[in-house]
């Protein structure tokens, strides 16, 4: 059973030994997890209208940051779903600010955690993928 503090959670394993869980954390986790799943739905759309053969430099978009045909379509909703410059910048904002809460994310774990939890912490984002220069 878990019993609650303020800002703590307390839940007690079945070794007997006595877990902390920062409510901030479970926040920020739950958080990741709804941008990853943006990240999943932007990058169907992504790939469902071959948005990255239109615009396959990075950072920029054949030379804008927004390219202007970004807002062409009206409504202007449909844009999100059925424009190429669109979806294709949508899902580029998107994967730069979940890597950014990424790493915001993991150095506050790691700030928050014992020492022993801290060099898990450690362990898993070196276990992580990296994204090549």
């Amino acid at each position: 059973p878990a019993r609650s503090c303020s800002s703590v959670h307390i839940r007690r394993r079945s070794c007997g030994r006595v877990v902390l869980i920062r409510t901030g954390l479970r926040r920020a986790a739950a958080g990741l997890l709804a941008l990853a799943t943006y990240m999943v739905v932007t990058g169907g759309f992504v790939a469902g209208i071959r948005a990255g053969k239109a615009y396959n430099s990075f950072p920029l978009m054949n030379g804008d940051v927004l390219p202007p045909e970004a807002w062409v379509l009206d409504p202007w909703y449909l844009n999100f779903f059925n424009n190429v410059a669109t979806v294709q910048f949508d899902h580029r904002v998107f994967a730069e600010v979940t890597g950014l809460c990424v790493v915001l994310y993991w150095l506050r774990a790691r700030h928050d955690a014992e020492p022993d939890q801290a060099t898990r912490c450690d362990a898993a984002a070196i276990a992580t993928p990296r994204i090549p220069p």
